[in-house]
């Protein structure tokens, strides 16, 4: 407790400096905090889309040269598929559909799903809620709009989404890339109503096998479709390695400023420890130990780091709305635990470095100059 106390006393005592090492510390972990934002928004955006039972389930993407609605595989030809591969126990089919108005200039990624579609994929919801079985049966006039389109077009729960002469009410906001569009439709909603401007682009399968070793039985083909099937385990590393890639530069600049800013620590917390020398060498002269000064060291540099740290999470709805159109952010429970081990090693590491320049100092001589 004296220790705790010794360490506030020391902090108001040089209010001025220490404010300037707040102000280098939250520039440091702010950058740092953005970076674990966009690595968590990525993980989230991972997560949208994934298996849930990727053990057993194969994926297929197949481009559609169909190109016309009324071309479109029908819920049969699906069926019938389904029944020829009695390796694959159950299977959603989404239709993906691409929207442009000429007049408006309006330009939107349609997935029309069907009653399956969640059992297969995960997607959390942002805002509002998922369809309910009625409005997928029914075809009702609803759609859950991606991050994308609520991000870029401030569209939300409540208002329409047009689609030639339809208005579909938004009743959800899903997680996806922020920078991309995906915006779910049921399936039996557009069924048979001729929108100009609405093309086939291909069909998302996600299918639980009950054998996945005899995956390659399944012939995709049959559908008229050309793609590429993937298991489960390599759709999702195809995923996370794109998220790498994105991240990697973003993860590289951030270190940087990170490392930069505590250098620039370094330097400020060395002119002020010269004028603590004389006080600090007292205490080694009446018995203090040097563990118990580099406890203070350690002391001072995490109340200093946590409450940088602290300035950013409360900064952080400011901070999402400035950079959202600009880069992907979500500030969550992986981001708070990672910042925060980050300011508490970086305190610890930063205090080494101040003791060792401490020791250096000749206690004796600096007592004899004062």
């Amino acid at each position: 407790m004296f220790l705790l106390m010794q360490t506030f006393k020391t902090i108001r005592k040089h209010l001025g400096i220490n404010l300037v090492i707040l102000l280098t510390l939250f520039v440091a972990y702010l950058f740092f905090f953005m970076v674990c934002c966009y690595v968590e928004d990525g993980l989230l955006g991972l997560s949208s889309f994934s298996l849930k039972e990727k053990e057993r389930s194969v994926y297929f993407y197949g481009w559609s040269a169909f190109g016309q609605r009324n071309d479109a595989l029908s819920q049969k030809d699906l069926a019938d598929f389904a029944a020829r591969n009695s390796v694959i126990e159950d299977m959603t089919a989404v239709e993906d559909d691409s929207y442009f108005d000429s007049f408006s200039g309006q330009s939107l990624t349609l997935y029309r799903v069907d009653g399956r579609f969640q059992s297969h994929f995960t997607f959390p919801i942002l805002q509002g809620r998922y369809f309910t079985e009625e409005e997928l049966s029914s075809g009702a006039p609803v759609c859950v709009i991606g991050e994308g389109l609520w991000l870029r077009k401030n569209r939300t729960v409540g208002d329409d989404l047009n689609v030639g002469n339809i208005a579909l009410k938004i009743i959800g906001v899903m997680k996806y890339n922020a920078n991309m569009s995906a915006n779910l439709v049921p399936r039996q909603t557009l069924e048979g109503i001729p929108v100009p401007g609405l093309d086939i682009q291909g069909y998302y399968f996600a299918a639980t096998l009950s054998d996945p070793s005899r995956a390659s039985e399944i012939r995709w083909s049959e559908l008229g479709l050309t793609g590429e099937p993937l298991s489960g385990d390599d759709y999702f590393r195809r995923g996370l390695t794109s998220l790498l890639g994105r991240g990697a530069m973003y993860f590289f600049v951030g270190i940087l400023v990170l490392f930069y800013a505590l250098m620039n620590f370094v330097n400020i917390f060395v002119g002020k420890m010269r004028e603590q020398q004389k006080s600090l060498g007292i205490r080694i002269a009446l018995g203090a130990s040097h563990g118990k000064v580099f406890a203070q060291f350690f002391l001072e540099v995490l109340i200093l780091a946590l409450m940088a740290v602290l300035c950013v999470f409360c900064l952080d709805p400011l901070i999402a709305d400035s950079v959202r159109r600009i880069i992907n952010h979500a500030f969550g429970p992986v981001t708070f635990c990672t910042v925060l081990a980050v300011s508490v090693l970086s305190s610890f590491l930063l205090s080494c470095i101040l003791f060792r320049k401490f020791r250096r100092v000749e206690i004796t001589r600096v007592l004899k100059e004062s």
